[in-house]
């Protein structure tokens, strides 16, 4: 259990009472007590700038989650993480990334959201550092840029329509660039013979809702030596 909680702030809106209400039910429900200590944010300027920043949103409301989020960076960097959810967020998990949120829940908050809090607050993502994210025009582009920033990990996240061409292209590109190189693909093909083709292919892991994100994270860390 760390020293003190670590703080978990929501952002409430008008629109997303019911789906806040529910993240609060699980995190009561899943977490130790007093491992985190939640707050609800209401404006902009109510944000500390610390631990981690939930935010539930509609597709209408994007544009602005984006700026605001936009604007918090800018005022705090780094120094927090900021996890999108919701119906947007659900759809478009891809999209969202791009928005500049660092994870996206996809469904309902259940356990899998739950092991994620649970590990920011007992240090378990600790071993990670995002150095960039970037979007490319090819795959050619972005297993060259993958390679050339020295990260040990290489995260692939694109839409399920172009995986099929981008997923071999990309990870034949990365792994002949950079032989060591563990590449995580974000998202589970619903077809096993498409999972298996990936693997073969050169993606090491998957990253989604059903992942047991515990085992995947202390896996990743054990890779790179960090565990």
């Amino acid at each position: 259990m760390p020293a003190a909680p670590y703080p978990v702030s929501l952002r409430l809106t008008r629109k997303n009472r019911n789906s806040i209400a529910a993240v609060l039910a699980v995190l009561e429900a899943e977490l130790p007590a007093g491992l985190v200590r939640t707050r609800l944010v209401e404006r902009t300027g109510d944000f500390d700038g610390t631990g981690l920043l939930l935010c539930s949103f509609t597709t209408r409301a994007a544009p602005s989650a984006a700026a605001e989020l936009a604007t918090l960076r800018t005022l705090f960097g780094d120094g927090f993480r900021a996890l999108a959810g919701g119906c947007h967020a659900s759809a478009d998990p891809q999209g969202t990334l791009a928005l500049g949120f660092d994870w996206v829940a996809v469904g309902e908050a259940g356990s899998a959201f739950a092991t994620l809090v649970r590990e920011l607050a007992e240090g378990g993502v600790a071993g990670f550092e995002s150095i960039a994210k970037q979007a490319f025009e090819t795959a050619a582009d972005a297993a060259k840029a993958a390679a050339a920033s020295g990260a040990p990990i290489a995260v692939l996240c694109s839409t399920d329509d172009t995986y099929p061409e981008l997923v071999p292209a990309f990870a034949a590109a990365v792994k002949q660039a950079k032989p060591g190189i563990t590449v995580v693909l974000a998202g589970l093909p619903a077809d096993k013979a498409q999972v298996d083709s990936f693997k073969a292919a050169g993606i090491d892991e998957f990253i989604h809702v059903r992942a047991n994100v515990r085992e995947l994270l202390a896996n990743l860390l054990k890779k790179i030596g960090a565990l």
